[in-house]
């Protein structure tokens, strides 16, 4: 019944009308870009600038999204994002309403669907589809916060005692109880969003179509939806499952095709780049060509669902008399195709610039440093001595290395705050002294070649990496 009520009819609506659908969300996507990329850019340079390095650790990250600008820039781009999606799906859907009115009582009008059109529609109603975006964005985070709070609580009372490394490589009892209580919240968490986001899956079209104000349409919504939320959710669950298998399927073939290509590059950095440069535009093409198709296909099973379940006739207006459909034709600054393209070629170009601009500390000289993280710590404990002179026996340029105090105030080379990872001992290193660190085995963990390995001073390493270089 599902199938033959909802899907197809949706299938069919797709087909019938799949280039305006793909042209407008193309357009939204343009938009998106020209509006997401100058923020991205900008965002980037903040942050270079406030960390005062050339590449910013994640701690840098981390610490600017804790302080008021990193909030601003949070919550602007989070917003802006989905908005821009509504808006988008608010154009698809004016689209195929269109295409209902002409065929029902104007069919002269029915070959004049115009993306430009519903552009305009869409962009007419954007204080509303605002509203809804935030109305939404604030309910699921309000939903989120107690399942936030007791995986916060389940993390300080399982994982507190010791540092969270040991739990990840050891996987002790409390790990998967843990993993039980987040998945048992994960799961949760999606059937009450789920339920959420059905029950208010009609409010964007009882906003566009029957004029109906926002707060009051969310209740609506979920009063229309009622009785009927089991089958929303299954028609949407198909829809999303048919949308991750699609883009399961193709990133296996890209990167299928990637590992085909890139390797035969790697001997010239110039060559390299621009191997992973073609390889990056094949990928992203592919994607928004398969994200308008599930956007496309989204946007008609919406509106299916909107005509079988949520959709007052007496009061809906899918037509030209619509007010809100004409609401900028006597503006002078209303929108145009020529004014569309004209803008988007403008933001478009004004796009590549910043993107040029931001690309301009890419270095294509082949002159790259190598690394040993924590030393060769593939090969050798990490941090230890025996790692570092590994590292240098690979030529490598550089060692990164953790450095941490001790209880009596000596500089050593170590990483986790305790010593269970590598030794299944629960000695602080802010607790530890010299001469308990000289009793503590780190290596054998690994191998007991490796049962001599102890925790190394800073100055011990810099005497073994001293001339190395």
């Amino acid at each position: 019944m599902l199938r033959k009520k909802t899907l197809r009819p949706a299938v069919r609506d797709f087909g019938q009308h799949w280039p305006q659908l793909l042209l407008a969300i193309g357009i939204y996507n343009v938009i998106a870009l020209v509006l997401l990329t100058p923020l991205l850019a900008l965002l980037s340079q903040v942050l270079l600038r406030l960390s005062g390095k050339p590449v910013p650790a994640d701690q840098d990250i981390l610490f600017f999204l804790l302080q008021p600008a990193g909030w601003i820039c949070a919550v602007t781009l989070g917003a802006l994002w989905p908005c821009i999606i509504v808006l988008g799906q608010g154009a698809l859907l004016w689209i195929l309403a269109r295409s209902r009115c002409s065929n029902d009582s104007d069919s002269d009008k029915a070959t004049k669907l115009r993306t430009v059109s519903a552009i305009q529609f869409a962009m007419s109603q954007t204080w509303h589809v605002t509203q809804i975006t935030a109305w939404v964005i604030i309910r699921v985070g309000l939903l989120a916060t107690p399942f936030l709070t007791i995986a916060g609580i389940t993390y300080s009372l399982l994982f507190s005692e010791f540092d969270i490394n040991f739990y990840l490589q050891a996987k002790p009892p409390k790990f998967m109880v843990a993993v039980g209580i987040g998945l048992a919240l994960f799961i949760t968490f999606i059937i009450l969003l789920l339920r959420f986001l059905t029950g208010w899956l009609f409010a964007l079209p009882i906003v566009l179509f029957e004029n109906i104000p926002v707060a009051k349409a969310l209740r609506e919504s979920s009063r229309r939806t009622h009785g009927s939320r089991s089958q929303v959710i299954k028609a949407v669950s198909i829809w999303l499952g048919t949308g991750l298998g699609l883009s399961a399927i193709t990133t296996s073939l890209l990167l299928l095709f990637g590992r085909l290509i890139i390797p035969n590059a790697a001997s010239s950095l110039g060559l390299l780049v621009i191997s992973l440069g073609i390889f990056v535009l094949i990928w992203t093409v592919v994607h928004i060509l398969i994200q308008m198709t599930i956007s496309g296909l989204f946007a008609s099973l919406w509106w299916t669902l909107y005509r079988e379940f949520g959709c007052d006739d007496k009061i809906a207006a899918f037509g030209v008399n619509n007010a809100t459909t004409l609401r900028t034709r006597d503006d002078k600054f209303r929108i145009t195709g020529t004014r569309l393209i004209i803008g988007s070629m403008l933001g478009l170009a004004t796009t590549d610039c910043i993107g040029i601009w931001t690309l301009n500390i890419v270095r294509l000289d082949d002159d790259v440093d190598i690394i040993a993280h924590r030393g060769a710590s593939a090969d050798a404990p990490e941090n230890t001595l025996t790692a570092m002179n590994q590292a240098i026996e690979y030529s490598t340029d550089w060692v990164e290395i953790d450095v941490q105090q001790t209880g009596d105030g000596k500089v050593v080379v170590f990483h986790d705050s305790d010593f269970m990872k590598l030794a299944n001992n629960d000695l602080k290193i802010w607790d530890a002294t010299m001469s308990d660190l000289e009793t503590i085995d780190i290596g054998s963990h690994e191998d007991p070649i490796f049962k001599l390995e102890r925790v190394s001073t800073l100055s011990q390493l810099l005497t073994t990496c001293k001339g190395k270089a």
